[in-house]
C-alpha cells in the first residue's frame, strides 16, 4: 500500500516539472557570414534481422549512401 501511494505521489511530482529550451544558436560565437561544406559517407552491412515473418533466407544487404549539405549563417536581426 505504501509504495502504490508513493508511487502515485511520484508520478504527481512529475507533472509539476517544468523544462526550459535552450537555443545554442543564441549564446554561440558565431562568425557573420560562415559558410560550412558538410560532406559524409555511410556503409551499412548485414543490417536485416533474420526472422522466419519476412520470408528470407540468409539476407545479405549492403547499403551504401553519400550526402552533401551547405549551409551559411545570416543574421536577421542584431541584438545587442
Amino acid at each position: 500500500m505504501k509504495k502504490s501511494i508513493l508511487l502515485l505521489l511520484f508520478f504527481i511530482g512529475l507533472q509539476s516539472l517544468s523544462v526550459q529550451t535552450l537555443e545554442p544558436k543564441l549564446y554561440a560565437n558565431i562568425p557573420i557570414g560562415l559558410n560550412v561544406l558538410l560532406v559524409g559517407v555511410s556503409h551499412s552491412e548485414d543490417a536485416i534481422p533474420e526472422s522466419q515473418f519476412l520470408g528470407l533466407e540468409e539476407p545479405n544487404l549492403n547499403i551504401n549512401s553519400a550526402f552533401l549539405a551547405y549551409g551559411r549563417l545570416v543574421v536577421k536581426f542584431e541584438v545587442f
